[in-house]
């Protein structure tokens, strides 16, 4: 099996959008650091902002940031810490 320039296999020809999105299945709590230790491609989408914009959404019900210069995932660590 050939493997791509990030390491992976057959992960790496899938778009990093994709795998974006279907990381959004996995719990946020259980990301870290399973996910993250994958491969550098599943890190990369993991962080994508738009897939923190969607966990905002789907989790906290927020859609709108207070401060527009904070990413999504800034966005979702506060207000996560301030709802616990």
């Amino acid at each position: 099996m050939e493997e791509d320039a990030e390491g992976d296999s057959t992960l790496g020809s899938i778009p990093l959008e994709l795998l974006s999105e279907i990381l959004l299945f996995i719990p946020t709590q259980e990301l870290y650091p399973s996910c993250f230790l994958v491969s550098k491609y599943f890190h990369k989408a993991i962080e994508l902002d738009v897939a923190w914009q969607r966990r905002c959404e789907q989790e906290l019900e927020l859609v709108a940031r207070e401060d527009e210069s904070l990413s999504w995932k800034h966005a979702y660590r506060g207000t996560r810490f301030f709802l616990l």
